[in-house]
């Protein structure tokens, strides 16, 4: 098997040849015509069991399997051996025998980019669809890896272009997941399904734009792919965009018109999201295309308590500019400035007075007050903040 990882045909050969020389008792060969007729018959099938004990020998020889189960084919494959290849399989290596994890020599060979044996693999028939132990073919492996031409050549032999893997995914999708643009375009070419969806609900255009695959992103729009498509726990691209910090396309995707209001699983919007998250150039091209300030999760959270919570100045900053309602109350009756009491944030306590939230905020099932919240959290700062907003009301 090292001879066939490093090329060397010639050692590869002879062993082969030394391990069964079947010239040596083809049962065809010369006999002594002077043995007796029943002897002759004999001798004869005794050559036949040990020519097809040697024909037995040579094929378990030849699909021998190391560690990771690899046959000295698998191995040869792997490092693009075309030589070695073609020697193991004129001797008759089985190309579908595979390694510990599935894998065949094709996929292999597809996997590092050998496009020459390939070709040899797919000459000897080798099942072009044959799936890992994880579900991926040939295809999705060489798509994932970026080889276009590999993934050229399944195409043309006929490879299934949306065959799933363990997770749902197509071909298409691995390769918009590791940004391989030449191979997203070859794949949409040969008519790829630009929708599907995988066993989470993801698509090409989710991943791509969960990725920052930018040029990816655009010409799956540019051919037609579906913006609002979202996963089962309500992700669209938009929003998958927002969550991993990628401004260009989310900007992109709201040039086409992405919805900027549409929620994931827990009712929070992109803009609640991106200010959670403290990611104040998206909060600033969100508010610049018309997020709504006002909008509410699933517990009434809005962007602007989410911003208070981590104490994310600008952004607090930013959202009071848009006008967002300083006074709203979340489902606990919490507003953002208690929120930022309790979590001791002076600046953005500060923010809010100067914005004018309500200091004489008062939970009436606990009793507890703004002041008290300040008084509790231990911070002087911020109690004399709160006991210069937050006298009694004159009568």
């Amino acid at each position: 098997m090292k001879a066939a990882q490093k090329g060397c045909v010639e050692v590869v050969q002879a062993v082969l040849n030394e391990l069964v020389n079947i010239n040596r008792c083809h049962p065809n060969q010369h006999t002594d015509h002077a043995v007796a007729p029943q002897d002759q018959e004999q001798g004869h099938g005794s050559e036949l069991d040990t020519y097809d004990q040697l024909q037995l020998k040579r094929q378990t020889v030849i699909n021998r399997q190391g560690p990771n189960e690899a046959t000295a084919l698998w191995i040869a494959a792997e490092h693009g051996q075309e030589a070695a290849v073609n020697v193991l399989l004129d001797a008759g290596a089985n190309v579908e025998v595979a390694d510990a994890k599935g894998c065949t020599p094709l996929m292999s060979a597809s996997q590092q980019g050998h496009a020459k044996v390939v070709e040899l693999l797919l000459d000897r028939r080798a099942n072009i669809d044959e799936r890992s132990s994880d579900g991926f073919t040939a295809l999705a492996i060489s798509a994932r890896a970026g080889h276009a031409s590999i993934v050229r050549l399944l195409l043309e032999g006929g490879a299934a272009i949306d065959l799933e893997d363990a997770k749902g995914w197509t071909p298409l999708m691995r390769a918009a997941q590791n940004g391989h643009i030449e191979v997203v375009g070859r794949l949409l070419n040969w008519r790829a399904s630009i929708d599907y969806q995988g066993d989470s609900g993801e698509t090409a255009l989710r991943i791509a734009a969960l990725n920052n695959h930018v040029n990816v992103v655009r010409l799956l729009m540019e051919r037609g792919a579906q913006l609002e498509l979202a996963d089962k726990a309500g992700w669209t691209p938009l929003l998958a965009a927002v969550f991993k910090d990628n401004l260009e396309i989310i900007q992109l995707l709201l040039e086409w018109h992405a919805n900027i209001e549409r929620k994931v699983h827990n009712g929070a919007t992109a803009l609640i999201i991106a200010a959670e998250y403290g990611y104040t150039r998206v909060v600033r091209a969100l508010l610049a295309a018309g997020a709504s300030t006002d909008a509410i999760d699933y517990e009434g959270w809005t962007a602007l308590m989410c911003s208070a919570h981590e104490g994310y100045t600008d952004i607090v900053q930013l959202l009071l500019n848009a006008r967002a309602y300083v006074d709203a109350r979340n489902l606990g009756g919490f507003t953002a400035l208690v929120i930022a009491v309790g979590h001791r944030y002076p600046s953005v306590v500060r923010l809010l007075l100067n914005r004018g939230a309500d200091a004489h905020w008062k939970d009436y099932a606990s009793g507890s007050t703004v002041r008290s919240i300040a008084s509790d959290c231990g911070s002087i700062e911020i109690i004399n903040l709160v006991q210069g907003r937050s006298l009694p009301r004159s009568s």
